[in-house]
């Protein structure tokens, strides 16, 4: 704009009339304005990401401790042709689990009696402090449907898929018996090894529904190095 400003004193032989100043001025007024949006608009999405991955990676490292326990775990496991990815998937003698972390910033104090760190969870919503949301639970629920129609089909028997709600650095007060298990990261460790055994759970049943979710997350191709086959063959 100040480009534009010279040029058109250049120009003219003399300063912009009234006009052409007001419209410059707003003009940069606008740029600026916009500018300034996509600023804010980029950094609160930025803050959201580095919120999820910090919670998911606490929530992967609580998970990592249940492998002594006989547990295997899957990371960021690419579900329907790619077009979602599910968080956790856990898979031991208890069962099959889903684990679909949420990662929240806290609001501030207003008051003494405010507990900003707690969430209230009746069964069918998430009581935060000042706001309250469904669609974790929905979206726990329905990729659970969707693993556990999947592993039945590539497995050839019914599977059941448990949906799991984690929300590290949240206390979690829970006000009814019902709906689907919402944690805290610090109760993770303790809910999943305290879970009773599945009969139907046999060690081969286990071994046939980690090939399938092992087939599915080793999906990256090696690229910084020749694999040895290759390596052999070019030599030959």
């Amino acid at each position: 704009v100040l480009g534009l400003y010279f040029a058109s004193w250049v120009a003219g032989g003399g300063a912009p009339n009234v006009p052409t100043a007001a419209f410059l001025a707003l003009l940069g007024l606008a740029t600026q304005s916009w500018l300034g949006w996509k600023l804010w608009k980029t950094l609160a999405r930025l803050r959201r990401l580095r919120l999820g991955h910090e919670a998911e990676l606490a929530v992967g490292q609580e998970l990592a401790e249940l492998g002594r326990s006989g547990f295997r775990l899957f990371h960021d496991f690419p579900a329907n042709d790619g077009a979602f990815n599910i968080d956790h998937v856990l898979v031991g003698p208890s069962g099959v689990f889903l684990v679909e972390t949420k990662g929240r910033s806290k609001p501030g104090r207003t008051a003494t009696t405010d507990a900003p760190w707690e969430v209230k969870y009746d069964g069918k919503a998430l009581q935060f402090p000042g706001w309250v949301e469904t669609k974790p639970l929905f979206q726990a629920q329905r990729n659970a449907d969707w693993l556990q129609k999947w592993l039945s089909s590539a497995v050839g028997q019914v599977i059941s898929v448990e949906p799991v709600v984690a929300l590290p650095g949240w206390f979690v007060r829970r006000l009814d018996g019902q709906g689907i298990a919402v944690l805290a990261a610090g109760q993770i460790q303790s809910y999943f090894a305290s879970r009773p055994k599945q009969p139907a759970m046999s060690a081969q049943l286990i071994q046939q529904i980690v090939h399938q979710l092992d087939q599915k997350c080793r999906d990256v191709s090696p690229r910084s190095y020749v694999p040895a086959s290759k390596s052999v063959a070019a030599a030959g």
